[in-house]
């Protein structure tokens, strides 16, 4: 590769750069899940990302039609031949984004899905109050845009696989997870990546608040957590100190211990070392993924005291 700068005084600078990369060979492409031809219908006014959305689905083999409000989309939907796949950003309302939903179902659209920022995703709640089926995060991967597309394959009840939309549970009571995080990416990530293993997440913005959760929980005002996720670095009480006070009121209330997962971007022998001394007893490194906290499920995971 190369670097390089063309500068002229008093005009500014451009810089380049060149890299060569090689496509990526043999990953397999996610099956199609709808016949070539298909109709979608994207609202959305964004200058930028709606074009992006459009020539992707484009790309996929869909015929696509572009509406920048709801009423322009409700006119399309009524007009037209249902599109199989809805998408519609949240940006448009959450009013207009129900109207839109529900006119599309009872037309036969067949996916519904709804673009939300991260900030959004915290304000709209779940997709499927609006009548969504799922949601994709801005700005759009094409990676996560197939993978909604290949949703109903993928989630197709098998003989050995558990659904994802299945609540897992403890006896009869849902499986339960105290999540302490303040950035809104990570927390949406990881409350995302629980919920496919069929639990319910508490998020909570501060390691009081969190603190104050757990607390209510052992003191039986709320119902219990099975673990906690906490996020070393927050603003107030650290995860350190918030596991630290946890440990605390067990010994007080005489409770048995709730299973605490620290969360940090440092990975250093040093690091886990602070927060095996704090109380903790799993120690996962951002960027968390799915097969780390797919472990923290197992029964086995308990005995560990840092992974």
């Amino acid at each position: 590769g190369s670097l390089g700068v063309d500068s002229a005084p008093g005009e500014g600078a451009t810089f380049t750069a060149d890299i060569p990369l090689v496509a990526v060979k043999g990953e397999p492409q996610p099956q199609r899940c709808f016949p070539a031809g298909s109709r979608a219908l994207v609202v959305a006014r964004s200058p930028f990302e709606a074009p992006y959305l459009c020539e992707k689905l484009r790309e996929l083999g869909f015929d696509v039609d572009q509406a920048v409000d709801a009423s322009h989309g409700l006119a399309v939907l009524a007009a037209s031949p249902a599109p199989l796949l809805l998408v519609a950003d949240a940006a448009i309302g959450e009013e207009a984004a129900r109207a839109l939903a529900g006119r599309a179902t009872e037309a036969g659209t067949t996916l519904r899905i709804m673009l939300l920022s991260p900030f959004e995703r915290r304000q709209f709640g779940p997709p499927a109050a609006f009548g969504f089926d799922s949601y994709l995060v801005k700005p759009i991967r094409e990676r996560s845009l197939r993978s909604r597309l290949v949703e109903p394959i993928a989630l197709a009840p098998s003989g050995n696989s558990r659904s994802l939309d299945a609540k897992r549970t403890v006896g009869h009571s849902p499986f339960r997870v105290l999540l302490a995080e303040d950035d809104e990416v990570n927390a949406l990530l990881a409350t995302r990546l629980l919920e496919r293993e069929g639990a319910e997440v508490d998020r909570h913005h501060d390691g009081l608040s969190a603190l104050e959760a757990a607390v209510s929980a052992m003191e039986g005002k709320g119902p219990a957590y099975n673990f906690a996720l906490l996020d070393i670095r927050m603003p107030g009480l650290d995860g350190h100190e918030v596991a630290r006070r946890i440990r605390k009121e067990e010994a007080r209330l005489r409770h048995p211990p709730l299973r605490l997962v620290a969360l940090t971007a440092n990975a250093l022998q040093e690091d886990r070392a602070m927060a095996l001394a704090a109380g903790f007893d799993v120690f996962l490194v951002k960027p968390v993924v799915r097969e780390d906290l797919s472990r923290l499920f197992a029964p086995d995971t308990a005995k560990s005291k840092v992974a």
